[in-house]
């Protein structure tokens, strides 16, 4: 059957809710690349997004979009990588305050995220290592988003990190650089 034909015999089903631009680009084209340069603890690895049904990289709500950069090669399935959460349609400075993320993690409530706040727009940013192991940012870090997310399959989302460090069971890991980008528009 052709789409002209399936939508003759149903006029009235989309008559509800009608999905917002974001939405109806994703539904066309699910194409999507990116990548993150990590120089952590002085050394430079590159983590590919991770995309699909079994990642976290969500954009069905652009203003609340997850990002997840996984160390490309290896067998475990359960590597290190990053893990982004912010509004991905602002421009600047987003504030990642690790004290109120790690309050936040298991509580009842949730961290606003694209909230305006004195510091930045809020976001937040963890660093998983091997094994699945979270670590929080110890103090705060700042994500600067250098192209915003257009939802359009040919735009550029791009950002950057710098000097931050994360902490959890008395280990530390310095992230000096992040920078990321993703190329086309998730199906998520």
């Amino acid at each position: 059957m052709s789409e002209e034909s399936d939508q003759s015999e149903e006029p009235d089903s989309q008559t509800s809710e009608q999905p917002g631009p974001f939405a109806q680009t994703a539904m066309k084209n699910s194409d999507v690349t990116g990548h993150a340069i990590v120089v952590r603890n002085g050394t430079r690895e590159t983590f590919a997004l991770k995309t699909g049904f079994l990642s976290d990289t969500r954009f069905d709500d652009p203003k609340k979009a997850s990002l997840e950069f996984q160390v490309m090669g290896g067998e475990n399935q359960n590597g290190r990588r990053i893990e982004l959460t912010l509004d991905a349609t602002r421009p600047g400075t987003h504030f990642v305050d690790g004290k109120r993320m790690e309050e936040t993690w298991m509580g009842s409530s949730p961290l606003p995220i694209g909230e305006d706040t004195p510091n930045g727009i809020t976001a937040k940013l963890l660093y998983i290592a091997d094994g699945g192991q979270v670590f929080f940012p110890k103090e705060s870090c700042t994500i600067v988003i250098t192209s915003p997310y257009t939802g359009r399959p040919d735009g550029s989302f791009a950002g950057e990190v710098k000097d931050c460090t994360f902490h959890s069971a008395g280990i530390d890991h310095h992230l000096s650089s992040v920078t990321f980008e993703m190329k086309g528009v998730p199906s998520h």
